[in-house]
């Protein structure tokens, strides 16, 4: 069965989702203590209900998909601020220290493997840290 959502239906489709997310985050206690985000708990329940049944193939209106984008990267930095930095002390330090040393470590293998294979040194840096800047890394 094939299924066409327009935009307004595929927000709506979305807000369902969220709030199933939500009311199973409240719910399930396994959930709230490992900080799973209610988008995702909702999201992976409709994409099994759905998608690796069968029942239906869903095409969704992205029209919004990056205005929502935007909205989201946007707003991931909103609750940094100087005092919860702060709150993380000696810890927060030492982590930030282990990550400068992973990067740099990432980025001499990089250039150190172009170089045992014959590559431009710019080559290997391109599969080091570079792609980690746009996303999670």
């Amino acid at each position: 069965m094939n299924i066409t959502l327009d935009m307004y239906q595929t927000i709506a489709v979305a807000v369902i989702v969220l709030m199933a997310g939500a009311f199973l985050k409240k719910r399930i206690s396994f959930l709230q203590k490992f900080c799973i985000p209610a988008p995702v708990i909702g999201g992976l329940l409709f994409a099994i209900l759905l998608y690796m049944t069968g029942v239906a193939v869903i095409d969704f209106d992205d029209t919004l998909k990056e205005v929502c984008m935007v909205f989201f990267f946007t707003s991931v930095g909103f609750q940094a601020n100087l005092k919860v930095l702060k709150s993380g002390g000696k810890s927060l330090i030492v982590f930030l220290f282990l990550v400068i040393m992973l990067i740099v470590m990432q980025n001499f293998s990089a250039i150190g493997l172009a170089n045992l294979i014959g590559l431009d040194s710019l080559t290997g840096m391109t599969t080091g840290s570079i792609p980690m800047v746009g996303g999670h890394g």
